[in-house]
């Protein structure tokens, strides 16, 4: 029988037992030859080995999927602009919106706070930070919710650009998940689920992180056709060498053959 969690009511919840065995099904149906999670990749590819600009950059614009077409918007960012002092001519939002824009990247509604985010980065870069961006800046991030750095949003900044493993993210995606595979009721609170997943799994290695990467991609290959997915895969892989502290890989990426990634 489900346990009863209270966050803003009372809501049916599985129990650690529940959660553990959902994770090792999970586990089994992924396609890690495909997919690697993230405790599982190489040293290379870890985030002590991301570049920290590249990786909040990435986090910031790719809220919604890791596609191709995300992949190269992010590829011909990174060329031209090579690291944060980039942006120092930049005067105000409209600027911010417009440059990305020019790389491709959806910046009008619903994915204004991609924009939110990036000048409110941008800004703090420049003044607080005093052009740096090391964790303890990053941190400072929790305080600019109203600017879309949100409780959901800042789990994954300490996931992915900080590498802390006890963070659930569980975006929408991942979050329609649990829900369709019943282990949580469809009318439930998804900050409540993410707390409660959290409290009953934050002592086991690297699950949380990998619970959500499995569930994100479900979410976002569910329903979608061979050429579709094909692209997410593609678009995933890549984005995590492009966020490497190699730069020798931005080039192989960005001439990649659209035809092999589906895009032909």
């Amino acid at each position: 029988m489900r346990n009863t969690n209270t966050y803003s009511r009372e809501f049916a919840s599985p129990s650690k037992e529940e959660l553990l065995e959902a994770y090792c099904l999970l586990y089994k149906m992924h396609p890690h030859d495909l997919i690697p999670l993230e405790s599982e990749l190489p040293i290379e590819l870890q985030p002590e080995s991301r570049d920290k600009y590249r990786i909040i950059m990435t986090m910031i614009l790719s809220d919604r999927t890791w596609d191709c077409s995300l992949l190269m918007s992010l590829g011909k960012l990174f060329s031209d602009c090579p690291n944060m002092n980039s942006f120092k001519d930049l005067g105000n939002w409209n600027d911010a919106k417009d440059l990305l824009k020019k790389y491709g990247f959806e910046v009008d509604e619903p994915t204004e706070s991609y924009v939110d985010r990036f000048w409110c980065l941008v800004r703090l870069y420049f003044d607080k930070w005093n052009q740096t961006i090391n964790d303890d800046n990053i941190e400072t991030l929790n305080a600019e919710r109203g600017h879309g750095y949100t409780q959901k949003f800042m789990r994954t900044l300490y996931a992915y650009v900080l590498g802390r493993q006890n963070f659930l993210p569980l975006d929408a995606e991942s979050f329609k998940v649990l829900e369709n595979v019943g282990l949580y009721d469809h009318d439930s609170n998804i900050d409540a689920v993410r707390a409660d997943v959290e409290n009953k799994l934050s002592g086991e290695q690297g699950i949380l992180i990998d619970l959500h990467e499995m569930l994100r991609f479900l979410g976002e290959t569910s329903g979608k056709s061979v050429r579709e997915r094909t692209k997410i895969v593609v678009g995933w892989n890549a984005c995590r060498l492009l966020c490497s502290n190699k730069p020798e890989m931005e080039n192989s990426i960005l001439e990649m053959d659209p035809s092999a990634s589906g895009q032909g």
